[in-house]
Order: C-alpha cells, then sequence, then structure tokens
C-alpha cells in the first residue's frame, strides 16, 4: 500500500506544482505583442445591443406570460464599405433571443406544472438589410436591395437609444411590421424643410391580415423565400414647420 500512494505522489507532482515548473522553464520566453488591426478608411463598423429585465406586480403566478424574465433581445452589427466618393454598400446582422435552438416550457395551468420541449426556433440570427446605396448630391439618395420601410416611428427610431420607454411601441407592434425591411428600390430627399421617401418594395401577404394585428401579421419575414408577385408602393413625406412667434388675441 505504502508504494502505490508513493507512486501516485510521484504522478501527481507536476499537476500539483505547476507555478514552479513553469517559472523555471519559461525565464527567456517573451511575452507575445498584440498588434492593432488598421481598418481601411473607407470601412465603417456601427453597433448596439439590448438586455432588459421585466417584472410584473401582483401574483400572476397563474399566468406563464407574466413571469418576471430577462432577455437578451437584440445585438446588431452594422457595416458600411464606401465604394467610391458616390456609392457605398451598406450590411447589417441581427441576432436576437440568444440565437436559435431548442426551448423549454413550463405550462403553468396545469395541476402541477408541466414541462414541454419543443423544438423550434428560440432566438433568430437575420440578415436585415444589404443594399447599394448612391448619394451623387447632397440632397439626394437611392437604395437598391434589402432595404427598411420607412413607416411608424418604430422605423425610423429602432435603435434602443431613440425609443421613447423601455421598450419599442406596443401600439404600432400591433398594426405594422417592425422593424420593417423589404427587397425593392427606394429614393428619399429633401426640399427645404419638407422630407420625402418613396420605395417600391415586395407586397405583403395577405393572408396574415386581421383585425386583431391589422397588417403586422403580412410581414414575409417567416417565410425562406419572399414572394414578390406585387409590388407595393410607399410615398411619405415629412415637414418640418418653421419657428415663428405665435400671438394670443383675448
Amino acid at each position: 500500500m505504502k508504494k502505490k500512494i508513493g507512486l501516485i505522489l510521484v504522478a501527481l507532482a507536476p499537476a500539483l506544482f505547476p507555478v514552479m515548473a513553469q517559472d523555471t522553464e519559461n525565464k527567456d520566453i517573451p511575452e507575445p505583442k498584440i498588434e492593432k488591426i488598421n481598418l481601411p478608411d473607407n470601412l465603417e463598423f456601427r453597433s448596439y445591443g439590448e438586455i432588459n429585465y421585466t417584472s410584473y406586480s401582483g401574483n400572476y403566478q397563474l399566468d406563464k406570460y407574466r413571469s418576471a424574465y430577462s432577455d437578451t433581445n437584440r445585438f446588431s452589427v452594422e457595416a458600411e464599405y464606401h465604394l467610391s466618393k458616390v456609392w457605398a454598400l451598406e450590411a447589417e446582422v441581427e441576432w436576437e433571443h440568444h440565437g436559435a435552438g431548442s426551448t423549454m416550457e413550463l405550462d403553468k395551468q396545469e395541476e402541477f406544472g408541466e414541462y414541454e420541449q419543443e423544438i423550434e426556433s428560440a432566438g433568430e440570427t437575420v440578415l436585415e438589410e444589404l443594399f447599394i446605396i448612391a448619394k451623387p448630391v447632397g440632397w439626394f439618395k437611392l437604395k437598391f436591395g434589402r432595404i427598411r420601410v420607412p413607416v411608424g416611428l418604430t422605423n425610423k427610431r429602432y435603435r434602443p437609444t431613440q425609443y421613447f420607454s423601455a421598450s419599442r411601441s406596443e401600439a404600432e407592434v400591433h398594426i405594422i411590421p417592425t422593424v420593417w425591411y423589404e427587397n425593392g428600390i427606394g429614393a428619399s430627399g429633401n426640399f427645404d424643410t419638407v422630407f420625402w421617401d418613396l420605395v417600391a418594395i415586395n407586397g405583403l401577404d395577405s393572408s396574415g391580415f386581421s383585425s386583431a394585428d391589422w397588417v403586422a401579421a403580412g410581414y414575409q419575414k417567416r417565410f425562406e423565400r419572399v414572394v414578390h408577385e406585387d409590388w407595393l408602393m410607399l410615398l411619405v413625406l415629412i415637414g418640418d414647420m418653421p419657428e415663428k412667434t405665435i400671438k394670443i388675441i383675448t
């Protein structure tokens, strides 16, 4: 028994004293140098993310959708590559809700609770936008590809720092697609204080229309391929009112 214990101690010695062995062997090894990566001047990167914690007051133990929870809502990376002074290529990739995989759900409506495991999309990785943009003059832009549809406040103010509250507008979510990207052509510009957007994109899927969500569920994001049999034309006009003094006569 003593011989076995001695052999075990000898075998474990390098593992029990790794620091002493490294100090004697690595004295002459130089530390690795960290080199900075210099990006080209015509390449730009932008990113943003959002993590939320939600808690409900009161007793909602019987409602599985009202439990306190935290969620990694999204992380987005945008890239813009300037091909020339006029042309540029823009792309955005977004990861939502931890990616994709299997999920497990607790059904509190059962008497003792029941766990249900489903192989579904727990999250997603989405190519939000990919288009070529031309800026021939300062007041005019032209886009080709997968572009953002300029309808609603949420589609304009989609970044977390642009929200009017802690999350995106719940009202628009149940009326129009949010955030809305489609394949097509878009042009934008301004005339003095009037800003305009004109887009020609693929149409929505009418089978998703309902009185509860209006046209929000008609977004073809859920399909593998976008059906482009019909075109949808949109014109948006936004005007800035000039600052004037209003006199009230009493």
